[in-house]
């Protein structure tokens, strides 16, 4: 499934801006004080501020011939989470 477009809710709306902004280097494309959206590939992910905790998943998907390279860019700038123990 390709998703041109995502509205996710937070109650970690800064927080959120900049983990994908400053962390994973996504390009902020729209913000204000209650929304942001950003660019991911040929997506557009939204998220607005909420006063609810929601908890989502959702994966960006890599090509597996780039699957190390792409952890080893993520290594640098998160812990990976060790899923074989």
């Amino acid at each position: 499934m390709k998703i041109k477009e995502l509205k996710l809710y937070t109650n970690r709306l800064q927080l959120e801006k900049e983990f994908y902004s400053k962390i994973l280097g996504f390009e902020v494309i729209e913000s204000n004080p209650n929304s942001f959206t950003l660019k991911i590939g040929l997506s557009e992910l939204t998220f607005e501020e909420s006063h609810k905790d929601y908890k989502y998943h959702y994966c960006f998907l890599i090509p597996s011939n780039k699957l190390i390279k792409a952890m080893e860019w993520m290594e640098k700038r998160i812990e990976i989470i060790d899923l074989e123990n």
